[in-house]
């Protein structure tokens, strides 16, 4: 099987801060695990997506991500201000378990981002040097 890359935007090796937080209407929003707002910082970056290390609290998050049942609500920490975005899993690889928790490599497309963080995420590459 050839892997087909569907990607608009190229990604590009960029550190940024996130935080990141589950949202899915199958859980009760009052459980501590969905209402946890978790920390992480990209491996990379494009207008349309982004990679990063997550912490899922649960394995079986990982069909609910992968199904589109759960989506992750985004917020990037960059110097012109925060970027929020919901976003959907393109994919999840490399699981491994930690001591009660689990963390994967997981790649993201931004499917609701306004238009003035879009370019923020723009200025942001360009300031360095990617674009």
């Amino acid at each position: 099987m050839n892997f087909v890359d569907k990607r608009i935007h190229p990604r590009f090796q960029l550190q940024v801060p996130i935080k990141y937080k589950f949202i899915n209407r199958n859980i009760s929003q009052s459980s501590p695990k969905i209402e946890q707002i978790y920390d992480g910082v990209t491996t990379n970056i494009s207008e349309g997506g982004l990679l990063f290390v997550i912490t899922l609290p649960e394995l079986e998050w990982v069909t609910e991500l992968l199904l589109q049942k759960m989506i992750l609500g985004v917020n990037l920490i960059l110097e012109e201000g925060p970027i929020k975005a919901l976003c959907r899993t393109c994919w999840i690889g490399n699981i491994s378990v930690l001591s009660e928790t689990y963390r994967a490599t997981i790649g993201l497309e931004f499917k609701e981002i306004n238009y003035e963080d879009r370019e923020k995420i723009k200025r942001n590459l360009n300031v360095n040097g990617f674009i």
